[in-house]
Formats: structure tokens, C-alpha cells, sequence
């Protein structure tokens, strides 16, 4: 169902906010990297589906999420997409604000240009 509505869009807007919280969790067990963490942050596995439904199909896709999320579609150079992290405690705050509009200014621009190419 997914992949059907995607083919209807011009532009896609993912939004990683915590879902679930592990305050204890291993990373890459068992392996030469292999690292502890807590109180690690995940946002829903959705949005890695989605986000892959429309990078596939070249969907120009802006990612907004908060402090702490990371992971395949929220880490920076994972694809050509915005990723923009967040501080939801910052959000009043005019410079944290212009610089989420400038990347919505500069994603919605591209998302024109999609639907025009249609």
C-alpha cells in the first residue's frame, strides 16, 4: 500500500521522533565494534520502509528529526536527502527555526520541480 500511494507523490516528508526507548542496549554485538549504550532513543521502523519507497522511486525526501535518532535514513550522507536534526526544546528559538525553514524552503523547491517533470 505504500509503494502504491508513493507513486502519487512528489515529494515525501519523513518524521523521526522516539518511539521507543532501551535504557540499556549492546551495539553490533559480538563483533570488533561492538559498543554499550543507554537510554537510546528509536523511531518507528516505518519510517525506513517509507523512507526506501521513495528514495527508490526519486522522490525528493526531507527528514526532520529530533536529538538522539539515528540510524540508516536519519544519519547525514545516508542518501541524497535533507536530514535535519531537531532540538524540540529549541523550537521557539529564531535561529533553530530559520534554519528548518531554509531546508523546507530548499526540499519544496525540488518537490515542484518533481511534479512539474510529471
Amino acid at each position: 500500500e505504500v509503494g502504491v500511494l508513493a507513486r502519487h507523490c512528489s515529494g515525501g516528508l519523513i518524521l523521526g521522533f522516539s518511539q521507543a526507548v532501551a535504557k540499556h542496549v549492546v551495539l553490533k554485538p559480538d563483533t570488533a565494534r561492538e559498543a554499550s549504550a543507554e537510554d537510546v532513543s528509536f523511531a518507528s521502523p516505518w519510517n525506513q520502509l517509507e523512507a526506501g519507497i521513495l528514495f527508490a522511486l526519486r522522490i525528493p525526501l526531507l527528514v526532520v528529526c529530533e536529538q538522539g535518532i539515528t540510524g540508516g535514513v536519519f544519519d547525514p550522507g545516508a542518501g541524497e536527502h535533507y536530514v535535519n536534526h531537531i532540538d524540540l526544546d529549541l523550537l521557539d528559538d529564531e535561529r533553530h527555526g530559520l534554519a528548518l525553514r531554509s531546508t523546507i524552503h530548499r526540499w519544496s523547491s525540488d518537490v515542484w520541480n518533481h511534479y512539474r517533470a510529471f
